[in-house]
């Protein structure tokens, strides 16, 4: 989730009437007067004209300078503030203000140097200038440095100790530091110097976030909103505390809310797309990271999870041209790399995927998903040892990953490794007992050791946790097939046939069912669908030439069994239900 910290910069100096004094002629004070009222008044337009006019009459003001300066700054136009505020200069170098305000003006256009260079002039015409102090030393963190940004805070606070934007600035840095506690404090001193500071209530609660107290934030994160409705950013980081609480309907609305008050906002478009795909909905994910793409075309981290959401669409062509995107724009981005490499994958492309988790391993060697990943592709290209190695580091990484353990069960069950296997089946378990999958596997493990009562309780679970699953029903239908259950071995793998009617093992194991039942027929008509399915499958040949004897139908036989030994498949004693 994305959050912003909220700086505060102490504004241009107030334009006081005390300063028409410095004009000379009644028709200058009187538009400088106007202009100060309608500077007040938010119209910078008629604030412009009327020191303009004032500078009319009387080139040499510098306060007309400096106002009309302001004006141009709040009308956003900074290198026509800059301009004023060196005329002030020019007209009264050693007036402290005009320094400090073109310093502020620079900061806008991000001359931080400049501003630097301006605000410390101004220091040194007038040394007890807290505000210089303070927007020097954001100055200073802005670039990075922010020892001097804590040196220039900590001087504003001890000229002025009641300077509140000090206080909340240097919570900044320590909050940048992950000094949470000095950083509630120095906000928390910010906000009793002025309770109506939005900005420390906001940036508060973004300390309270990082310390995991979602309460604290929300009740920050309220009261910032409460002074100022319109505060954007203080909804989408409420959205994101109540995330972090589990309330997607409060945090999906806070998103919405922030979204209106500013429809450039790409971080509630990315939070809100976040919350989307963990909930499924992918085509509102995708539309929102769309949106914040098309705000920031350059937003590697929307790319990256808008490739995501077609993943797990199935959309993997989209999903590789938009990681390749993120990747373009920041190729140290490893999770685009690992989530490229999914859907490498997903396309049955394993060297592809293999190349991109090698290279997410190599940007970020502490990332479990990746080694997890690399494991599982490497399992599919039938190279289990190395699909165990990652599958070991995965879960050294995370040994909470019920996923990890489960995978690399499923290695060890290739290497016919069946304790190991049921040792990982069994630990995935415990780490989590709601994975249907996991039960099925350990399920079909104990019944390739022939533990057939295990193999049938573990199936059953899978059964329970998922009524769907249909290999879960093929696992159990040969359980009982070998354990001489024929009707339920029937039953369970007609429903694995209706759940998935290209299951050719369901068929064998059925027809496994009939042969032992003597239904000749039912037998024959299975194998020959296991078959049609799987044109590779030397048992089911072997088998239907057995049934074809079992006829009296021996040339079909003899064709069967040539087929099966042609597949590699030797002559059977006994024929078992197939996991």
């Amino acid at each position: 989730m994305r959050a912003a910290v909220q700086t505060l910069l102490i504004g241009a100096a107030i334009l006081l009437v005390w300063e028409i004094g410095l004009c000379q002629g009644r028709s200058g004070k009187k538009m400088i007067e106007q202009g100060i009222q309608a500077y007040n008044h938010g119209d910078f337009d008629l604030a412009v004209k009327c020191f303009s006019e004032a500078l009319r009459l009387d080139p040499a003001n510098p306060a007309a300078y400096r106002n009309r300066g302001a004006a141009y700054g709040r009308k956003g136009q900074p290198d026509k503030a800059i301009a004023d505020f060196t005329g002030a200069i020019r007209l009264d170098p050693r007036g402290a203000s005009a320094y400090y305000d073109r310093g502020r003006a620079y900061a806008k256009k991000g001359e931080r140097d400049k501003a630097i260079a301006d605000y410390s002039e101004a220091i040194r015409l007038n040394p007890k200038y807290a505000e210089a102090y303070n927007n020097r030393g954001e100055a200073y963190r802005s670039k990075g440095e922010d020892d001097k940004a804590i040196a220039d805070y900590n001087e504003a606070i001890r000229v002025n100790p009641r300077i509140a934007e000090a206080y909340n600035n240097r919570g900044l840095v320590c909050a940048a530091r992950r000094q949470d506690e000095k950083a509630i404090a120095d906000y928390t001193k910010a906000i009793r110097l002025d309770p109506k500071n939005a900005a420390a209530h906001y940036n508060r609660g973004l300390a309270y976030g990082a310390k995991g107290d979602s309460d604290k934030a929300i009740a920050d994160y309220t009261e910032a909103i409460r002074i100022n409705p319109k505060y954007a950013e203080a909804y989408n980081n409420r959205g994101v505390a109540y995330g972090a609480k589990g309330q997607s309907e409060r945090e999906i609305a806070d998103y919405n809310e922030a979204i209106r008050l500013d429809p450039k906002n790409t971080a509630a478009y990315y939070n809100r797309g976040e919350v989307y795909g963990a909930r499924g909905e992918n085509d509102k994910a995708i539309a929102d990271f769309t949106e914040a793409i098309r705000i920031n075309g350059k937003d590697a981290e929307a790319y990256n999870n808008r490739g995501a959401a077609y993943n797990r669409k199935r959309e993997h062509d989209r999903a590789i041209a938009d990681c390749s995107e993120a990747i373009r724009i920041n190729p140290k981005y490893a999770e685009a790399y690992n989530n490229r490499g999914m859907a490498y994958g997903a396309k049955g492309d394993f060297e592809k995927a293999i190349a991109d988790y090698t290279e997410a391993i190599r940007l970020d060697p502490k990332v479990a998903l990746a080694y997890r990943c690399r494991g599982e592709a490497y399992a599919r290209m039938r190279s289990y040892d190395k699909a165990i190695a990652d599958l070991t580091v995965a879960i050294q990484l995370d040994p909470r990953d019920a996923e990890a353990c489960c995978n690399r069960g499923v290695a060890y069950a290739e290497k016919r490794d069946y304790d190991m296997a049921i040792a990982d089946y069994t630990e995935a378990i415990r780490l989590d007992p709601t994975i249907a999958a996991v039960h099925r596997n350990r399920g079909a493990s104990h019944s390739a050791k022939g533990a057939y009562d295990k193999a049938v309780a573990d199936c059953t679970e899978a059964i329970r946790l998922d009524p769907k699953d249909g290999r879960a029903y093929r696992y159990r239908g040969g359980a009982y097939c070998v354990r001489g259950d024929l009707d339920k071995a029937v039953a369970d793998c007609t429903e694995a046939v209706r759940l998935d009617p290209k299951d050719a093992a369901a068929y064998y194991n059925r027809a496994a069912a009939y042969a032992r039942m003597q239904d000749l027929d039912s037998a024959l008509a299975d194998y020959t669908e296991a078959i049609r399915l799987d044109p590779k499958d030397g048992k089911a040949y072997y088998w239907r030439g057995i049934i074809y004897k079992k006829k009296g139908q021996n040339r079909r036989a003899d064709e069967d069994f040539l087929r099966a030994k042609e597949l590699g498949q030797e002559p059977q004693e006994k024929k078992r239900g197939r996991t």
